[in-house]
């Protein structure tokens, strides 16, 4: 079923009134140097991943963006994952086709699969990534899925939406 008109519409204008924000995410001070919000041993893959975006407004990011660093927010510090994810979004259904790559570009992973020794660390990493979401930003996700879900996505989105909403209560 296709998703009517004015359902993309008020997502969009919601997505807009909840992520955006004037002045976009500068180079947080001293990113270049290994910070606590870089995990890693090579943390120049976070400084790569997270490069192309920085002072960007959402007129001037692209799927292509996304695409080519496809872990970015793995890397983006939590404080930022808002504004980019909205910006991603926003692209993401602006255009027809839409771009489904939102469950890889998020990461967040169900541990109900096989990896469950993955699966604990995992979860409580997602939990700290998704932290800074408001409520309100939350719920959009999960009707930005449940628009994706209506618009043709095959993957079943129904634990993130879960994972999503049952954070807000906690």
């Amino acid at each position: 079923m296709e998703p009517l008109p004015d359902e993309k519409s008020d997502l969009l204008l919601a997505i807009r009134n909840e992520f955006h924000q004037e002045n976009p995410p500068t180079l947080p001070k001293g990113w270049e140097r290994f910070t606590d919000d870089i995990k890693a041993q090579n943390y120049w893959e976070g400084i790569e991943e997270t490069k192309p975006f920085w002072g960007k407004n959402w007129s001037t990011l692209s799927l292509d963006d996304f695409d080519k660093c496809w872990g970015v927010f793995s890397w983006l510090p939590k404080e930022n994952i808002a504004y980019f994810l909205g910006g991603y979004m926003t692209l993401s259904i602006s255009s027809e086709p839409y771009d489904f790559n939102f469950c890889e570009l998020f990461d967040i992973f169900d541990p109900r699969e096989v990896r469950r020794k993955k699966a604990k660390p995992l979860w409580a990493l997602n939990r700290i990534r998704i932290a800074p979401l408001n409520a309100r930003q939350r719920i959009i996700i999960v009707e930005y899925l449940k628009f994706l879900k209506a618009s043709g996505f095959d993957v079943d989105t129904s634990f993130m939406q879960g994972f999503l909403l049952g954070s807000i209560q906690e």
